[in-house]
């Protein structure tokens, strides 16, 4: 542009910050559910998953006729759906994806 070097561009952009640390409390969805843990969905975008000694140490039980997991004291499901609060235990990435372990789980 008139022989000179320099261009510029004007660029825009929406950006998430999602800075979970462990210790934090945080809540998502239940996406699915299984013997060895339940997947949980956070902000629609970030998986967690409860592994089942936290789901046992929090006192659930799994059925396995009935393929899925039930507080002791209720017998109320948790199911696919259901909204979840736990806190974090550990934090994983890979290829810029992060994903999350976690403990404490209290279905709301």
């Amino acid at each position: 542009l008139n022989e000179m070097p320099h261009m510029h561009f004007f660029i825009t952009c929406n950006v998430l910050v999602f800075n979970p640390s462990i210790g934090k409390s945080l809540t998502g969805v239940v996406n699915e559910t299984f013997p060895s843990h339940v997947g949980v969905l956070v902000h629609e975008l970030f998986n967690a998953m409860i592994s089942a000694e936290s789901l046992r140490d929090s006192g659930l039980t799994f059925d396995a006729d009935l393929n899925e997991w039930s507080k002791d004291d209720t017998m109320a499901p948790v199911a696919i759906g259901d909204s979840i609060k736990f806190t974090v235990d550990k934090m994983h990435e890979c290829n810029g994806l992060i994903s999350l372990e976690c403990k404490e789980p209290i279905i709301i």
